[in-house]
């Protein structure tokens, strides 16, 4: 599962160790057929872990992907960077409807399903 990932326009990290808690596994099983070769000259895969603010704060992102856990959403308010809140536990909801809501700092997407968690490719490209 990939569980947290930003989506700027020339960084993709996906985490691996720390939520998976795995050393290592095939990139190929678990993104979409071709990810890999079609993003290389425009993307980047990170098997490990990765500075989340120093990444952040990098001029080409654009957006970020996030599931508003406290420590992210304040990196992501420093950096300046907009938000799109994807909660699946907890004050994660919460936090999604003060960014989207109250402070207008989030652009919210809808869950296809409230148990799993899963965002429609349209909805993300919306």
């Amino acid at each position: 599962m990939l569980y947290q990932l930003f989506v700027p326009l020339f960084v993709r990290c996906v985490l691996t160790k720390q939520v998976l808690g795995v050393d290592d596994f095939d990139l190929e099983g678990v993104l979409p057929e071709g990810f890999l070769e079609r993003t290389k000259d425009r993307g980047m895969v990170v098997k490990s872990w990765a500075p989340q603010v120093v990444v952040l704060k990098k001029e080409s992102v654009g957006g970020f992907v996030t599931l508003c856990g406290w420590n992210s959403v304040l990196e992501a308010v420093v950096a300046g960077v907009p938000m799109i809140p994807w909660p699946l536990h907890a004050e994660q909801h919460m936090n999604r409807n003060v960014l989207a809501t109250d402070m207008q700092m989030a652009i919210a997407v809808e869950q296809r399903d409230e148990e799993d968690g899963f965002v429609s490719g349209k909805e993300l490209e919306r």
